[in-house]
């Protein structure tokens, strides 16, 4: 499966992704990326592939209920397989509507997997990458 598995996903490298969150979406578009990861996420842990993600939602202007629970209701379904496979998610959101917007989601569903927030993709990314590595420390996942 094609690690750009998604229109939001652009990968940095084969096991750090990208997710760009458009400034606003539908519903529909959210159920989509959920159907597209949920494909991409369960092929990498059939081939034991850890992942670490950058959540860019600097240009969100709002997500509505429906499309948090939704999202949420993802992020509890796939917990085990969190578990194994993903090493972070790094957070980039620049204003506290963004970061409510995850906070809400959490409340949902606490995440399995360490967390952080930024301001800045490059750092997120490079944040990824050392989290993927502690991750990595005494796996045999590459």
């Amino acid at each position: 499966m094609d690690d750009a598995f998604h229109a939001w996903v652009k990968p940095v490298t084969p096991q750090i992704l990208v997710v760009t969150v458009p400034a606003k979406f539908s519903f529909e578009e959210v159920t989509g990326y959920i159907d597209a990861l949920s494909r991409y996420e369960a092929a990498k842990d059939a081939q034991g592939r850890a992942l670490a993600w950058v959540i860019d939602g600097s240009a969100v202007r709002g997500a509505d209920a429906k499309s948090r629970k939704a999202y949420g209701d993802y992020q509890r379904s796939v917990k085990e397989m969190r578990l194994r496979i993903c090493a972070g998610v790094a957070l980039v959101a620049k204003n506290q509507l963004q970061r409510g917007i995850a906070t809400a989601i959490h409340w949902l569903a606490p995440p399995v997997h360490p967390w952080a927030t930024f301001v800045d993709v490059s750092d997120a990314v490079r944040w990824a990458g050392h989290a993927l590595r502690d991750f990595s420390k005494g796996s045999d996942r590459s």
